[in-house]
């Protein structure tokens, strides 16, 4: 399993956006499934980065994986700072 942990800000869509779409192309996802899952992507870090973390700071996770009888998977997670 690959992953890779970066600020959760803005910018860092484009590394994890990249960091997915070669994970899902070696899993042999098409144009149009890639197009899906930058948009889950997207989501995900966005509303992560607006309300996760308020105005602290912290970090997001994806981990991508292959190899399940019913092709890849994506994971995200985060590391909230206690309430």
């Amino acid at each position: 399993m690959e992953r890779l942990r970066a600020p959760a800000e803005l910018p860092s869509l484009t590394g994890f956006r990249e960091f997915v779409d070669r994970s899902a192309a070696a899993a042999g996802a098409g144009p149009e499934l890639l197009l899906k899952i930058e948009l889950v992507l997207e989501e995900l870090l966005v509303n992560h980065v607006m309300h996760a973390y308020g105005s602290g700071k912290g970090d997001s996770e994806v981990a991508c994986y292959s190899g399940r009888r019913d092709g890849s998977a994506l994971k995200w997670s985060t590391r909230l700072r206690p309430l």
